[in-house]
């Protein structure tokens, strides 16, 4: 009797040990996957739109225009618009922020102007860039005109800081999510000596699918973001895609991204 608990406390502590070796691995995944793209990924092309007036003030602010153009280098891609398609574009999200330089009774004015309904990652960015940009123009006029022109910062569609980190909250969430499912879904078949069964995999995939953005949406009415949910936005969320992943990973047995790449080939 001693002899065979001998033999079991060996195993235990071996069972324990490769426990948390594998808890420490996943951890490790799903750091690199979520919250290390997150903080790595460097911005690319991020857009933005210049308004400069019209008329002499504007023939006049042309090589400062050509000049900002040439800043941010490849992070960020300039647009020199009216001020009307400025705004469209930047409530249709096409560009990320607006530099205007209009004039006042007292010279010239600069309006740094971003959203609340972009993406935090790009708005970041372009508040950074328009700040530099718009402290570069304020000191040439300055050298030129001896007055200093205005500086104001205003931001349209205001987003709560809840808003701004739900997009790193989601792509966190269903990650924990799809891997509860399917660490379950396998450990049940398991105990029953049984391979996982095609149906069943399908049917989890199916369900963590709907579930896990369902999850999601609930955790922005209970905060109230009072995001404005449409199919060309949630598409392009990352609930959709991490269900959408899952999907084809557990219907088809390959990873999302080589499935996606056949996807793109045959479209």
């Amino acid at each position: 009797m001693i002899e065979v608990r001998a033999r079991i406390a060996p195993v235990r502590w071996r069972i324990g040990l490769a426990t948390g070796l594998v808890g420490a691995l996943v951890a490790v995944v799903l750091g690199l996957l979520t919250f290390g793209v997150q903080t790595t990924v460097a911005p690319r092309g991020v857009p933005l739109a210049l308004v400069i007036p019209r008329g002499d003030a504007g023939a006049a602010l042309a090589p400062m225009a050509q000049q900002i153009g040439t800043q941010g280098g490849d992070a960020v891609e300039w647009h020199v618009v009216d001020a009307v398609t400025a705004t469209e574009l930047l409530d249709d999200a096409e560009v990320y922020g607006i530099l205007e330089i209009a004039p006042t009774s007292e010279g010239l004015a600069i309006t740094t102007t971003t959203s609340g309904a972009v993406n935090p990652s790009g708005t970041q960015v372009a508040e950074q860039m328009l700040g530099r940009a718009g402290g570069a123009i304020a000191q040439a006029i300055t050298q030129r005109t001896g007055v200093a022109p205005a500086i104001t910062a205003t931001t349209v569609h205001p987003a709560p800081p809840a808003a701004r980190a739900l997009p790193l909250v989601a792509t966190a969430l269903l990650w924990i999510g799809g891997l509860a499912a399917n660490a379950v879904l396998l450990l049940r078949f398991a105990r029953a000596g049984r391979g996982l069964p095609v149906g069943a995999a399908m049917v989890g995939a199916a369900t963590i699918a709907v579930a896990g953005p369902a999850v999601i949406l609930g955790f922005e009415a209970l905060w109230g973001l009072g995001i404005d949910w449409t199919w060309g936005r949630w598409a392009s969320s990352p609930s959709s895609r991490a269900g959408s992943g899952s999907c084809r990973r557990r219907c088809c047995g390959w990873p999302g991204s080589r499935v996606s790449a056949c996807l793109r080939c045959c479209t």
